[in-house]
């Protein structure tokens, strides 16, 4: 699997098998997800609602979108704190959650 790591403003013209989303506490959810739609968007705050998402640090949950060309969102927790050890945990979350995928 490629990894590419890039900053994104839209994910509208986007094709990937997997887009790695963070999520901090106390924030809304990343303008980047706008462009995935209306009905996206509230799928994943039902998630969110019902605890299969969590921001909570090191966290991960993966959900399988079935239209578009983004196959799948990673949410990755990133907690509250923007500390780098925090971060670095949570890259490497990401990471070995990516290399488990098929």
């Amino acid at each position: 699997m490629e990894f590419i790591a890039k900053p994104l403003s839209s994910a509208a013209k986007l094709a990937c098998d997997c887009l790695v989303i963070p999520l901090y506490e106390k924030t809304k959810l990343p303008a980047l997800l706008e462009s995935l739609g209306a009905e996206t968007i509230k799928h994943i705050e039902q998630l969110e609602k019902a605890g299969d998402i969590s921001r909570k640090s090191g966290s991960t949950a993966l959900i399988h979108l079935a239209q578009g060309n983004v196959k799948r969102l990673l949410f990755i927790g990133c907690g509250a704190s923007t500390d780098f050890a925090d971060l670095r945990q949570s890259i490497s979350t990401a990471y070995r959650t990516l290399n488990k995928m098929p």
